[in-house]
């Protein structure tokens, strides 16, 4: 017994210290490797001049409509450079609107005079399969239902809801 308790004070002890070194040099090496490539990771280089993203395009329109029958959810947003990305219950998208058509939404827009609109134009009656639409134009918000669309906006979601019907056409 004698023979392993000074073999534990000698040799063994420093055995194990000699092991347990070992394995804290390889950690703390790994680690300051890793920390040194965490920092220098995407710093090492200067990117050229000209190679940043374009910013993306603005949103023109933000529109959606739901309910009916089926309790569907549809939504599209079309944005300034004819972009359209929708999402519908047979899948989502994006399409590219010709000029002619993003042309049109513009002006259905504009005509629709969407700053002096109310926020709501709620259905006359209820209805258990009304839909409600949402459209968002210039930071304002309008929300109307089945029986409910004012004449200014009448075009505009048709406009919209054959839109969301092209891109659901290629599902």
């Amino acid at each position: 017994m004698e023979d392993t308790n000074e073999n534990m004070r000698s040799g063994g002890w420093n055995i194990l210290m000699k092991r347990r070194g070992k394995a804290v040099f390889s950690w703390l090496i790994i680690t300051l490797f890793l920390t040194g490539f965490l920092i220098g990771a995407g710093c090492t280089e200067e990117r050229p001049s000209g190679s940043d993203s374009a910013p993306p395009p603005a949103i023109l329109v933000d529109y959606s409509r739901t309910g009916g029958i089926a309790g569907f959810e549809e939504h599209l947003v079309v944005f300034e450079n004819g972009q359209a990305v929708y999402s519908a219950h047979s899948g989502s998208g994006v399409i590219m609107l010709d000029v002619a058509t993003l042309e049109e939404v513009r002006t259905l827009l504009d005509s629709a005079d969407f700053p002096n609109m109310s926020n709501e134009y709620p259905a006359e009656s209820q209805g258990s399969d009304y839909i409600t639409y949402v459209i968002m134009y210039q930071g304002k918000t309008v929300q109307t239902e089945t029986t409910g669309v004012p004449e200014e906006l009448a075009p505009l979601i048709s406009l919209l809801d054959s839109i969301l019907a092209f891109g659901n056409m290629g599902k």
